[in-house]
């Protein structure tokens, strides 16, 4: 949908675009003039290094730069130190997670240590997050 259009937001998220200020009391106006109003973007592919290289990147600064590049979302890779294969690993970045500007999601190891050998415990890896 391309134009100009009035932008319903209601607790924080867009609830309708088009022409809605005749639906609503109180009118708050931004001049977006030569901006894009988009849906938040997911990445699926970000290395925030946790755990074990925190001081490259971790959740919580991954997450603020997300949210500056206008991602709401983003899936976490596995190829950290320690890998992620492991439910207690998982356990940990998902309570790190909470409260964070964007949803972070996370990958895990097929295998154990991401050496192809030993199948990980996929059950307990999907038991953290259901």
């Amino acid at each position: 949908m391309n134009g100009r259009f009035d932008i319903l937001i209601v607790n924080g998220v867009i609830n309708r675009m088009g022409v809605v200020w005749q639906h609503v009391r109180e009118v708050v106006q931004f001049d977006l003039s030569g901006k894009i109003v988009v849906p938040g973007l997911f990445d699926m592919h970000v290395h925030f290094r946790q755990p074990g290289q925190t001081h490259k990147e971790d959740i919580k600064s991954g997450s603020l730069a997300a949210a500056y590049g206008g991602f709401t979302g983003v899936l976490c890779m596995p190829n950290t130190t320690p890998p992620i294969d492991d439910a207690g690993i998982i356990k940990n970045n998902i309570q790190a997670a909470k409260g964070n500007i964007v949803s972070v999601f996370n990958s895990a190891c097929a295998t154990i240590g991401r050496k192809g050998e030993k199948l990980t415990d996929i059950a307990s890896l999907s038991e953290q997050v259901l």
